[in-house]
């Protein structure tokens, strides 16, 4: 816990693009219920982010592999909030180890946090979805795509899907890159990032979910809030996926 606030908390700076210049232009996103128009929109989906993923990552600080970091910038523009986030991790697994992570059925209550969810596999996408009984609908599409020394891992939430019974949020966006690239054959670098827009309001009934109270009216208070919410948050969920790794890994000793 020491680790994590030392890393959380650090003074250090990094340099950062402005989050104006970075954010993506979002559209709103409905699944069709077509089985094959709905086959190729999700190809077309997570390959879109796969085959930006470098683009994405431009804005990536220069740091050498062994480096960890957390970083969070918030940005409120009128009733939204534009939230970029990025995180630089090692961890003490072989590649192969962390891409089962991330496939495996388990895991998903960590990267959807969630309990309860629906899964749709098709090929190398996930569809996750929550919407029955839940305050906040959601759906979100996973892609994974793996090269010789790397593996990449994407999300995209989606506003709509034709096929389920209800609705998603129409005001919420979010796209996810996970770059995970061998060190060795026992270590490998982690490299994640978010980018997400809400409505200010909604930020702040989720954080209270979470048990973290945003109460600021200012823009520049609430921008601090929520960049040190999602900071932890993001710290805590790769943390959580490292134990889930440790977990299985000891299971199969």
């Amino acid at each position: 816990m020491d680790r994590v606030w030392k890393i959380i908390l650090s003074p250090t700076s990094r340099t950062m693009a402005s989050i104006s210049c970075i954010q993506p232009l979002y559209h709103h996103i409905t699944l069709t219920a077509n089985a094959e128009a709905r086959w190729h929109a999700k190809q077309w989906l997570v390959q879109q982010l796969y085959y930006n993923t470098d683009r994405a990552f431009s804005t990536f600080p220069a740091l050498d592999a062994s480096d960890e970091f957390v970083e969070c910038t918030a940005e409120c523009a009128g009733p939204w909030i534009h939230i970029s986030e990025s995180c630089q991790v090692t961890w003490p697994y072989a590649l192969e180890d962390i891409k089962q992570l991330f496939l495996h059925p388990d895991s998903q209550k960590l990267i959807c946090f969630a309990d309860e969810l629906d899964v749709e596999r098709d090929g190398n996408t996930v569809l996750a979805r929550r919407m029955l009984e839940e305050k906040y609908p959601w759906h979100l599409l996973q892609g994974h795509f793996h090269e010789a020394d790397r593996f990449i891992f994407v999300i995209r939430h989606l506003n709509s899907d034709e096929a389920g019974p209800s609705h998603g949020n129409p005001n919420f966006h979010e796209m996810e890159w996970i770059d995970v690239r061998r060190i060795s054959p026992t270590r490998s670098v982690l490299r994640f990032l978010w980018h997400k827009t809400m409505l200010i309001n909604f930020a702040k009934v989720f954080a209270k979910d979470m048990g973290v109270d945003i109460s600021s009216q200012d823009a520049k208070s609430i921008e601090q809030e929520v960049s040190t919410f999602e900071k932890r948050l993001l710290w805590e969920s790769q943390q959580q996926l490292m134990d889930q790794l440790a977990k299985t890994s000891s299971r199969s000793t």
